[in-house]
């Protein structure tokens, strides 16, 4: 157990001792040192969060500074190069048809994009095609928060485009490679022995996860039986 007394991000929110939480870590057990820090909803909403935001710990004089850390470059370049020229081409074409990124956007201009955020209809929309699902949706974003972004037409912040690009990245890519749209959602959602009962849908929560989808995606493309 700990005491959060401080997060940061652009600016920086201070807890005044009536605001403390208590929150619950856990290693990762992967080697990497990383912990799992459990932290409310309310704190989240805050901040601005969502469940598989990376955060960097800190602690100055005593107070716990978590720190977010927005890795906007989900992309890897691995996928341009592993996938054959026809299947990177109907990936990015489908990119093209449920983000609105050109065939002829490089790497920098996609991570631009997430950057700068994408539109908060596209969620919708994506929704609405059966792209998205409903757990999918919130995911990437609070319903509460949602709704008043499609009510003030605002921007994703950039942990949400991120978290939005991952999962239609991985959708783009399980469709052109299984060559249907819903063998591929299936796939998405069955629960695979190698991500210990995680779907890949879930997997994708995280920039870390999402890469092991990719790599699972490209031994499919292969010709390897999953």
């Amino acid at each position: 157990m700990m005491y959060v007394i401080l997060m940061a991000d652009e600016g920086r929110t201070i807890m005044s001792e009536n605001e403390r939480w208590i929150v619950k870590c856990q290693k990762t057990e992967d080697g990497t040192g990383d912990i799992i820090i459990d932290l409310p909803q309310e704190l989240l909403d805050q901040m601005r969060l969502g469940v598989g935001d990376d955060l960097e710990l800190t602690v100055a004089n005593g107070t716990l500074v978590l720190t977010p850390v927005h890795n906007a470059t989900s992309v890897r370049p691995m996928v341009s190069v592993v996938l054959r020229q026809d299947v990177y081409h109907a990936y990015r074409m489908r990119l093209e048809r449920l983000l609105h990124i050109s065939v002829n956007a490089s790497d920098l201009d996609i991570h631009d994009m997430i950057v700068a955020g994408f539109s908060v209809s596209l969620i919708k929309m994506l929704c609405d095609d059966g792209t998205l699902s409903d757990e999918e949706r919130d995911r990437i974003i609070q319903p509460k928060t949602l709704k008043t972004r499609l009510s003030a037409n605002q921007l994703l912040t950039l942990p949400e485009s991120d978290r939005l690009f991952r999962f239609v990245h991985i959708t783009a890519m399980a469709e052109v490679i299984f060559g249907d749209k819903v063998k591929a959602k299936q796939w998405l959602s069955k629960p695979k022995a190698r991500f210990l009962g995680e779907s890949p849908s879930s997997m994708v929560a995280t920039t870390f996860g999402t890469h092991l989808v990719e790599e699972m995606l490209i031994q499919v493309s292969e010709g390897m039986s999953f």
